[in-house]
């Protein structure tokens, strides 16, 4: 569903060169994200899933490491298809 990486050239696009971040935590929330539905924590390979969505709109938000600032913004609400795929992808840079 999506992959947190390190931005960086901050140009919000992995690239190449970049590397993608492990451990970082997940949320899965209503649009408003009012109510939490799922959570993970991005795997060694920096991905993230949530399996078996029906289709609809969510929040995925990913929580900020430690000395990291964001190059995307940290929460998009995205639209699942009715095949269940979608994809986010979330930049992080150290100041």
């Amino acid at each position: 569903m999506g992959f947190v990486f390190v931005d960086s050239n901050r140009n919000r696009t992995l690239d190449g060169n970049e590397t993608r971040m492990a451990n970082v935590p997940v949320s899965l929330t209503n649009p408003s994200a009012t109510e939490q539905i799922r959570s993970a924590t991005t795997g060694s390979d920096g991905g993230f899933r949530f399996d078996n969505l029906t289709a609809g709109s969510y929040r995925v938000t990913f929580q900020l490491p430690a000395g990291f600032e964001r190059t995307t913004d940290n929460s998009f609400v995205v639209t699942v298809a009715a095949d269940g795929t979608t994809e986010t992808r979330f930049g992080i840079v150290r100041p």
